[in-house]
């Protein structure tokens, strides 16, 4: 078995933690890799809760961060790798 859905949903959850305490910059690029594993490994959130707290914390991103900024955050996290994502929530 893929240990790909088991980073997938600590990204999730790590990044929507990270988001609700302010660091949204971190958080955002937690959702945007919890996102592009979802993408190419499910197609979804494997529940509706999830998507619901995916999408809640990716609009309370967007409104802390600016546009910009919160794209420049997702695209870093969008282009991480698995390995990346559990270095990446280690370092915090």
């Amino acid at each position: 078995m893929s240990a790909v859905p088991l980073i997938a949903s600590g990204a999730l959850g790590l990044g929507v933690v990270l988001v609700a305490g302010r660091e949204e910059d971190r958080g955002t690029q937690l959702l945007a890799a919890a996102a592009a594993l979802r993408d190419e490994f499910e197609g979804a959130f494997d529940m509706d809760s999830d998507r619901r707290k995916h999408e809640k914390a990716v609009a309370a991103a967007k409104a802390a961060l600016g546009e910009e900024a919160f794209a420049a955050a997702w695209a870093r996290g969008e282009a991480m790798t698995a390995g990346e994502i559990v270095a990446f929530a280690q370092a915090g």
